[in-house]
């Protein structure tokens, strides 16, 4: 079993509390802020908040960052079989799931009709930005389409044995950010996401390039270059593709928040707490946006609770939520893989087939 790398958690955590204060919380910030009767300092503090949670923004720029950091450590000992398995059952379990209790509720609470199947299949499938598929969990859905494209493109470099010398990774990555920025923006729906692979999708090799130099398995100077080109090109980019947060800096600041708990990272110890947290960030993204309004009806009738103190019933119920729905479904498919991957591993040895790359 690997180690887990506890400055991770932290990360996650902000990353999560990033989204759901940006998807839910942040009229009131602004309402604070603009509120004179609140003490200067705590309006200062606010607004030094504001930018972290700007729709979430920086929350998934971390994310990004985080996942092409940890995907680049576990491909130093997973092979392809093993490492798209295992990320098919990390994600798609509880994911599934998430998509069938919203069309559910969806269906029950407000009697809005199914999606037609293949829409549907779409949707599950996370192969929606082929077919121009609407987003769903309350537009969350598109980070996992890009998370899975980025899983397949990993696993493909480690199938062509593209991985075997680290060192070329920089300019791999380089000529690949390249393709994608030169290519026709990605995709183009009219939706509040449009390009976002061509914006997003860098911050998952600079994640990459960051494990790279810390592991030295790659130079310094080419990591770093290969860095400082993403950000400069991707906010150079920014305006012409996604021009609702040209004026934000939610892209900068989570980079600078990820390299900072990265540099330090040897003094940093995850409590039990924040591991708990973080183990839940995957469940409270999939559930928080479209769920939210559904807890809010619950809890409103519920008269002992007064209406200024709901958001804490709400937050409440959606943990326990995410809580279950961690223990149950999410660690049920990864246990499955798991399985999996064993059951895999005696066939090979047994010479039913070959070992992959």
């Amino acid at each position: 079993m690997q180690k887990r790398i506890e400055f991770l958690d932290g990360l996650r955590v902000f990353a999560f509390v990033s989204v759901l204060i940006g998807h839910k919380f942040y009229g009131q910030l602004e309402l604070a802020s603009a509120n004179l009767n609140i003490h200067a300092t705590i309006r200062f503090v606010i607004d030094l908040i504001r930018p972290l949670a700007w729709s979430g923004g920086a929350g998934v720029v971390v994310f990004f960052l985080v996942s092409g950091y940890i995907i680049s450590h576990v491909l130093q000992t997973e092979n392809t079989p093993t490492f798209l398995i295992k990320r098919i059952f990390r994600i798609y379990p509880l994911y599934m799931f998430a998509v069938l209790a919203e069309v559910g509720m969806s269906h029950w609470v407000a009697q809005t009709p199914f999606p037609p199947y293949p829409v549907l299949l779409q949707r599950l499938l996370l192969i929606g930005d082929l077919f121009s598929t609407p987003y769903g969990l309350g537009g969350v859905e598109w980070t996992l389409r890009l998370e899975m494209s980025f899983y397949l493109l990993m696993g493909s470099l480690r199938l062509l044995n593209l991985l075997k010398d680290t060192t070329r990774l920089p300019l791999i990555y380089f000529i690949l950010t390249l393709a994608i920025q030169l290519a026709p923006a990605f995709p183009r729906t009219g939706a509040f996401t449009d390009g976002y692979l061509t914006l997003f999708f860098p911050f998952l090799f600079i994640g990459s390039s960051i494990y790279l130099m810390e592991h030295q398995l790659a130079s310094r100077p080419a990591c770093w270059g290969y860095v400082l080109y993403a950000i400069v090109s991707t906010l150079a980019l920014w305006p012409g593709l996604n021009p609702a947060n040209k004026d934000t800096h939610f892209q900068i600041l989570g980079f600078l928040l990820f390299a900072s708990v990265w540099g330090l990272r040897n003094h940093i110890k995850a409590s039990s707490t924040v591991t708990l947290l973080s183990n839940l960030t995957y469940s409270v993204y999939l559930f928080h946006n479209w769920i939210w309004a559904y807890l809010l009806a619950a809890v409103s009738r519920w008269h002992a609770i007064r209406p200024e103190h709901r958001w804490m019933a709400i937050l409440m119920l959606l943990f326990l939520i995410c809580l279950a729905t961690h223990y149950t479904v999410e660690k049920w498919g990864v246990k499955l893989g798991a399985n999996i991957i064993k059951k895999l591993k005696r066939l090979r040895d047994a010479g039913h087939f070959q070992k992959v790359a």
